[in-house]
């Protein structure tokens, strides 16, 4: 993998994958979800270029190899800005290609936000995406970031215990978390992406599992979102991530065609 790095305007350096195929006529920003990196989209990233899709995957503020208090963000206004530059960047860089933006878990939250406050992707893919109201948190509303920034809580969970495994054994994914981020994203974030969704003009894909305990009522999701081009796809073998364990062998080919024909 090409790595680069990516600096945004208040200093923070974003360390990025750099798939650029020649020739290609479409590019896919990839947003990985809380607590992971990049370098968990590998094969989905050869797999795309392979079908020549050009991809460029950073690691989030605090996350991967990117710089930032580690599993922590500011606001959730950090990420859209993030995104928004490096997207930025991206088109500076390759201004023929179209741009479509794929998010998975969080990532999905922060891409659905940002496409509806973006005039700048083409399409959008929504994997498993965070966007679901939860209650629990509410409380935090009460607590100051400052300090919610010092209580990190354990990634105890995950969607299987290999995947949590997986993790464990993995120096750039992040075994804690802040509760600001938690507030941030989780509650900030996802009443900020209610509100954006329904400006979303562009073709969307959502994605997710039928066995998914992390995510579910992705239909309920689904049916916010306003735009006439918009596709559900429900795998029965998937379960969280559905680009990576079981149901990515169908699923990496649906999001092949259906960006050939949607961007």
């Amino acid at each position: 993998m090409n790595k680069k790095l990516f600096t945004t305007k208040d200093g923070v350096r974003l360390a990025y994958f750099d798939g650029a195929v020649p020739g290609s006529k479409i590019g896919l920003v990839i947003v990985h979800g809380l607590a992971e990196h990049k370098g968990r989209y590998e094969e989905f990233i050869d797999r795309l270029n392979a079908a020549d899709i050009s991809t460029f995957a950073p690691d989030l503020r605090g996350h991967g190899e990117s710089s930032g208090a580690r599993a922590c963000v500011p606001s959730f206004q950090n990420y859209l800005s993030d995104l928004d530059e490096f997207v930025r960047h991206i088109k500076m860089a390759h201004p023929k290609l179209k741009i479509g933006l794929f998010g998975h878990s969080m990532g999905g939250l922060i891409a659905a936000a940002y496409a509806g406050q973006s005039k700048l992707i083409d399409a959008l893919i929504l994997s498993s995406p965070a966007l679901q109201r939860r209650r629990i948190l509410l409380p935090l509303y009460i607590f100051p970031n400052c300090i919610l920034g010092k209580i990190r809580i354990s990634k105890f969970w995950s969607e299987s215990k290999k995947m949590m495994n997986v993790a464990r054994r993995d120096p750039l994914s992040s075994m804690k978390f802040t509760m600001r981020l938690v507030k941030e994203s989780f509650l900030k974030g996802v009443n900020l992406a209610d509100v954006n969704i329904k400006n979303i003009s562009v073709p969307v894909l959502m994605m997710g599992g039928s066995g998914d305990i992390i995510v579910n009522g992705l239909d309920n999701e689904f049916k916010k979102f306003c735009g006439r081009d918009k596709t559900l796809k429900i795998y029965a073998k998937a379960i969280h991530r559905v680009v990576q364990n079981a149901a990515k062998d169908e699923a990496i080919p649906d999001i092949i065609d259906w960006l050939s024909d949607n961007a």
